[in-house]
């Protein structure tokens, strides 16, 4: 028995080797919600009606790419979903495309409507359940050029897009995103220059991001109305995907850069969520913007909080606007984004979020731009180690959406980045799993 005692002795503290973690390997929950995520400008191709597709024509993604046909998911749809069968999730986040349905101001489109009609019946028929985005960036180009967010009506055309899209698939949806990553869409196109509609004076940002939280609380309370006429009554859940970053400074004795740090995470981490849960919107940069907004109608309008999560920045202050830069100037391990590898800003995020909003959470987003799919696994493995640690604590996370399933037109920089647990060429359309699918499918099927 002593030398039994000596081996445990030995590989515990020689190798690092803990029998006791690998037998109390924490386990998600049961019905913990295994997902992948796309979005429909990024893989559907031919949106030829929205304000990305304009933005692309005038020559400002990288390599002068233009999104075209994408991953050509309009026609090879149902191979995608075969492919989410044999990865054995659970869910599928996707979104609904506002300038396929709506392309003109007025008129809603049928048959664009019924290609998400029949994706959700065979999503159904193969046990996987939809979670519907209805805003992921783009917009109607019509809407852009009657100004956008910044018009007042956007609030009620979002509003009756909501409501013809709930009328043919909502009886079959119970998570809804009203809109993805509302903050960085707007800092980036209203702050920075950097995506639609190209501005960069932070005085413009107030109009469009009033007008984006009253549309959010507009459609929650549009869809609990449309689902309480239902006889089956049964629970919805909607919410926004909020882009979580992690920001440090870069020079740790520096005020400046500390300064910085914590209004650029404060800004993108908070204003929309304190916005849709206390009813009070404040965005305050020094000396750039000081917005507060009292917006009564969204307060409470928020039933659990998507979390996209993928990297920590660091934060340097420099002396003209916007009077900071980010990036990973240590060169810690990165994507091929150079993105910083870090999962245990995964565990501030969600602990944080928890306990400031006392709703219950879903990661919406979070992966790797890897092409050689060297780092993928390790990336999804020690995000999910964090997460299941903190699920061991009884808190609340309904589930983890992986992104992506497929690789994709990543907005400014194309088709060069690498997100997908599928490769795609882009000659042939031809899907290729790649080993994180079948790493991550192990880890579904053990529910650990």
């Amino acid at each position: 028995m002593k030398y039994v005692i000596a081996l445990l002795l030995f590989l515990t503290t020689t190798l690092g080797y803990s029998f006791s973690d690998q037998m109390n390997e924490p386990l998600f929950d049961k019905g913990f919600e295994w997902c992948v995520a796309t979005s429909a400008h990024q893989i559907e191709g031919n949106n030829f009606h929205s304000d990305w597709w304009a933005f692309e024509q005038e020559g400002h993604i990288k390599n002068n790419e233009t999104s075209g046909l994408a991953t050509n998911h309009i026609e090879l749809w149902q191979e995608d979903i075969a492919l989410m069968k044999e990865l054995g999730v659970t869910t599928y986040r996707f979104s609904v495309e506002w300038a396929k349905i709506e392309p003109k101001k007025g008129e809603f489109n049928e048959e664009a409507m019924m290609f998400y009609v029949n994706l959700v019946n065979e999503l159904e028929k193969n046990n996987i359940k939809p979670f519907v985005t209805l805003h992921h960036f783009t917009l109607p180009n019509w809407l852009r050029l009657d100004g956008g967010w910044a018009n007042k009506e956007s609030i009620e055309r979002f509003e009756l897009f909501a409501d013809f899209v709930y009328k043919h698939i909502g009886d079959k949806v119970n998570y809804w995103i009203t809109t993805n990553e509302p903050m960085l869409y707007l800092l980036g196109g209203y702050a920075f220059a950097e995506v639609p509609p190209m501005k960069n004076t932070w005085a413009d940002i107030g109009a469009p991001l009033v007008n984006l939280v009253k549309a959010h609380a507009a459609v929650y309370k549009l869809l609990h109305h449309n689902r309480n006429q239902e006889e089956s009554r049964t629970p919805i859940h909607v919410g926004i995907a909020n882009h979580f970053r992690i920001f440090k400074a870069h020079r740790a004795i520096n005020p400046l850069d500390q300064v910085a740090a914590f209004y650029a995470q404060r800004a993108l981490n908070n204003s929309f969520l304190d916005a849709i849960n206390d009813g009070e919107l404040v965005l305050y940069f020094p000396t750039m913007i000081n917005l507060r907004v009292h917006i009564p109608e969204a307060k409470g309008t928020q039933d659990f909080v998507g979390v996209n999560y993928y990297k920590r920045d660091e934060v340097k202050f420099i002396k003209k606007a916007p009077f900071l830069e980010i990036g990973n100037f240590s060169n810690k391990e990165a994507s091929d984004l150079n993105w910083e590898i870090y999962s245990k800003g995964l565990k501030k995020v969600v602990e944080k979020t928890l306990k400031k909003y006392d709703v219950p959470i879903f990661i919406t987003e979070n992966g790797i731009a890897d092409k050689s799919d060297s780092k993928r696994p390790d990336f999804i493995a020690s995000h999910l180690k964090v997460l299941s640690n903190i699920k061991r604590g009884k808190s609340r996370i309904l589930g983890y959406c992986h992104w992506s399933l497929l690789d994709n037109f990543e907005w400014r920089e194309g088709f060069d980045p690498r997100f997908g647990l599928v490769e795609i060429d882009y000659e042939t359309f031809e899907r290729k799993p790649r080993d994180s699918f079948y790493y991550y499918k192990s880890i579904i099927r053990k529910n650990k």
